[in-house]
């Protein structure tokens, strides 16, 4: 009894249920993502110390980040859904977080308003329409499809055409086409600018 009130005691009490806790959400975690989610651990206010180390008293919290695991499956599943003849396609995707761009593969923000994968190859468009035997389903679109099944409880996952600006190659052949939208009036120069950098994209927010 006296080991249960003293604050050594109360200490240890603390840590054991802290510890069943965090186990429980890992678990639950995991199965809902279908994969390990990496989390972050605060022992009264220290990230990473041991919960063996809190005080009586004390507050042992777990944040995980779900939402680096998405786009790091979202970003795997496009190299792998992506056709391979010179490897450029599936080395064109971007990913770029509220503005700006980042590796997926590198440190990604914690949280953002939106992060938006999107290729810079001109002819993605035609490989969204299936006009590849190795890609028919499309990819950017396929890939959301999926995405949006498995986390979808965690994340809005969608699939969508928007300009894409600062991408050379694709500006580049903007420039030169004298492609127009069969079908429709004349576009303004503007529209027309947005039009020809239309690409195939999958955005992703938090709830």
């Amino acid at each position: 009894m006296d080991d249960v009130v003293s604050p050594e005691g109360r200490a240890k009490r603390l840590a054991d249920v802290a510890r069943a806790e965090v186990d429980i959400a890992r678990q639950t975690n995991n199965r809902v993502a279908g994969a390990e989610v990496p989390f972050d651990q605060y022992v009264d206010g220290r990230k990473g110390a041991p919960v063996e180390t809190v005080r009586a008293g004390g507050l042992v919290f777990a944040e995980w980040r779900f939402l680096g695991e998405v786009l790091q499956w979202i970003s795997a599943a496009l190299v792998a859904a992506s056709p391979v003849r010179s490897g450029r396609f599936s080395q064109s995707h971007l990913l770029i977080i509220d503005d700006v761009e980042y590796d997926p593969k590198g440190a990604l923000p914690e949280t953002f308003d939106e992060a938006v994968f999107v290729n810079s190859q001109p002819y993605a468009r035609k490989l969204e329409r299936g006009l590849s035997a190795q890609a028919p389903q499309g990819v950017f679109q396929a890939v959301a499809a999926v995405a949006d099944r498995r986390f979808g409880n965690l994340a809005d996952v969608r699939f969508s055409f928007r300009p894409l600006t600062g991408a050379s190659a694709l500006n580049n052949w903007a420039e030169r086409t004298t492609m127009f939208k069969v079908g429709r009036r004349r576009m303004s120069d503007r529209e027309r600018h947005d039009w020809l950098r239309r690409q195939p994209s999958i955005s992703v927010r938090s709830y």
